[in-house]
């Protein structure tokens, strides 16, 4: 299973990096984006190049792209962010803001990347409807989400110490390894449908949007771009 893992803070070695790493550690085939090692330039100091052409946008070489690319063709994805002001932190909706580029004009990509799963750990000792509302945005599904607070194991976060709690891992162990959530219709295989409901023939159908029924998760870097 293909599993994208992103950090969102921008402190090295702090609770969400750390976290992100214990996740790798319980997945497969995973890679890891961890913003104390890059920066993503935000929307600004540009003429809106995208409008026109996405591939105008002067920041366009920067990690968001690959970011971007790399959850799209995940079979699921971890959000691991920080609580900053009672608000998931600014790198998260410099990332969300930049995304318009990648998918404008392109709506079967956008779909794509909604489809996939999303996980989210919050490390927050107070809000929670704040990230709940933001996070609802990545998915059609809403995201499954653990909320960590450093106080209820008896850490202070600014120390970065939670995951020396065996309490705290074994919660984000159990998170990791549930069964997914149950998919919508439109999530599942062909051989999923069929076998749901009843061996129907799917074979040759397509979707709304015109992609073969069932395929919907069997894409790949290869293919070519949509328009």
């Amino acid at each position: 299973m293909k599993t994208c893992i992103i950090s969102f803070s921008s402190r090295a070695n702090g609770n969400c990096a750390q976290i992100a790493h214990l996740v790798e550690s319980m997945t497969q085939d995973a890679v890891l984006f961890d913003f104390s090692e890059f920066e993503l330039h935000p929307c600004g100091k540009c003429a809106c190049e995208c409008f026109a052409d996405r591939e105008k946008c002067p920041y366009i070489g920067d990690m968001e792209c690959r970011i971007l690319e790399a959850v799209t063709n995940s079979d699921i994805t971890y959000f691991i962010l920080p609580n900053y002001c009672d608000y998931p932190c600014a790198n998260y909706f410099i990332f969300n803001e930049r995304s318009q580029c990648w998918f404008r004009n392109r709506p079967n990509l956008l779909d794509r990347y909604l489809k996939v799963p999303k996980r989210c750990i919050v490390v927050s000792n107070t809000n929670r409807d704040n990230f709940t509302q933001a996070l609802s945005y990545q998915s059609e599904i809403p995201p499954e989400i653990l909320f960590l607070s450093a106080k209820k194991y008896g850490k202070i976060s600014i120390q970065g110490n939670l995951l020396e709690s065996n309490e705290a891992v074994e919660e984000i162990r159990r998170f990791v390894k549930k069964q997914p959530a149950n998919r919508s219709f439109r999530h599942k295989s062909l051989e999923e449908r069929a076998a749901e409901y009843g061996g129907i023939n799917l074979e040759g159908e397509l979707d709304w949007l015109g992609a073969p029924v069932g395929n919907e998760l069997n894409w790949n870097s290869n293919q070519p771009e949509d328009k």
